[in-house]
């Protein structure tokens, strides 16, 4: 399946007007092209503007990717472009020198001293291959879900800032490979009626080898804790063809809570749900912190966190998933994005929505974050700093009250 991004990463690129593939593939040359030549300036120190450029000319290829993506029919169709791309790039037929060429483009970025930045050509790779899981977990879980929403870099920075494996030609070159929490992850949201229908869902992804037996003993501990009123939120993390997997499934009454912000809060307005996660995450020890919209305070949000075990055998954590809330800062109100909220209010890709109910709540939460903002321009956005500018302003320009 070839599905659709969000309406701000589509409004970002101009995807509207008419081009044909000819004009596509010459246009991702000549941006692939400026974006080599302003490396070589800046690894020799002749650019004093290196980094702004350099920036400017990765957005380029974004753009040039992503306007490839949409004319394309299908993701295959789209990936025999691309290989024809690389073909022109590398001025060859050969398989052996296109592939010379792509280790050479995958090796390019790092002969800048301390640079972070992965190639694009890395990035179109890797949001390839997690569209093909996203694809795999969309076909196993559409029957037993009401909704699935595609959150993080697959969603917000496709083709821009999807990191993955490194190839095995250049590991041979003695790169290290990456570690699963070096790459992107893939993050689903996906809301079932009720608790029998999230059980199905489970037994489903598990009979069809996407996660790993142990979830369903988990998933037994967790409706009893949910029959309990001890969680709302079941937390999965799978390891599916060697890319990492968030899932994160909920009840429509949950999803309602987040969407008009009527769950439980700390002694600092923040939402939460009780989270039955299985583990704790780099992130749970000491808190992190949540910021504003309008980046006028920053809260340190540490979640209560007890340990879930069935005789000896660890199976997880109760822990609090903040949502956000809406609070008042020395006269000013505003938001702050907790990571459901992040999920439902950042470039969402709504990739299932029986009964538009997501869809539904999305707009809930953006029009009372819109109401609340009055007209003014978030000055902070969540993951702001690794987004493309074009969609980053797109995000902000969506917020403001129209």
């Amino acid at each position: 399946m070839k599905f659709k991004f969000s309406k701000e990463v589509n409004r970002a690129i101009e995807i509207n007007k008419p081009r044909d593939i000819g004009s596509c593939i010459n246009t991702f040359v000549d941006a692939y092209k400026n974006y080599r030549t302003i490396r070589e300036l800046a690894h020799t120190k002749i650019n004093g503007k290196d980094g702004e450029e350099m920036n400017k000319s990765r957005e380029d290829i974004f753009k040039a990717t992503f306007t490839l993506y949409e004319v394309s029919a299908s993701m295959a169709e789209f990936k025999a472009h691309f290989e024809n791309v690389l073909k022109v790039l590398s001025n060859s037929q050969s398989e052996q020198e296109v592939n010379d060429y792509i280790t050479s483009a995958f090796i390019y970025p790092y002969s800048i001293t301390k640079n972070r930045s992965h190639s694009p050509i890395e990035a179109i790779y890797a949001t390839c291959n997690n569209i093909e899981i996203i694809n795999e977990f969309f076909d196993a879980s559409q029957k037993n879900t009401d909704s699935i929403l595609l959150s993080g870099s697959s969603a917000w920075g496709p083709f821009y800032a999807v990191s993955g494996k490194l190839p095995e030609s250049i590991v041979s070159l003695g790169m290290e490979q990456r570690g699963l929490k070096e790459m992107s992850d893939v993050d689903f949201l996906m809301v079932l009626n009720d608790i029998n229908q999230m059980e199905r869902l489970v037994d489903s992804l598990i009979d069809k080898k996407l996660l790993n037996e142990t979830e369903k003993q988990r998933f037994k501990k967790f409706k009893m804790l949910y029959e309990g009123n001890s969680a709302e939120v079941f937390s999965i993390r799978g390891n599916y063809k060697g890319t990492e997997e968030s899932l994160h499934l909920l009840l429509g009454s949950s999803l309602e809570r987040i969407a008009y912000s009527l769950e439980e809060k700390t002694v600092d307005q923040l939402g939460y749900l009780k989270d039955f996660r299985p583990d704790l995450g780099s992130s749970l020890h000491g808190g992190y912190p949540i910021k504003d919209l309008l980046g006028l305070t920053s809260i340190t949000f540490v979640p209560s966190i007890y340990q879930v075990k069935e005789g000896d055998i660890e199976l997880g954590y109760i822990s609090q998933i903040s949502t956000g809330g809406f609070t008042d800062i020395k006269g000013h109100k505003t938001y702050l994005i907790g990571i459901l909220g992040f999920f439902l209010l950042i470039t969402p890709v709504v990739l299932h929505d029986k009964d538009s109910n997501l869809s539904k709540n999305i707009m809930v939460l953006k029009n009372n974050v819109r109401e609340v903002l009055n007209n003014q321009e978030p000055v902070y956005i969540p993951r702001e700093e690794r987004m493309p500018s074009v969609v980053l302003h797109a995000i902000k320009s969506d917020l403001i009250k129209s």
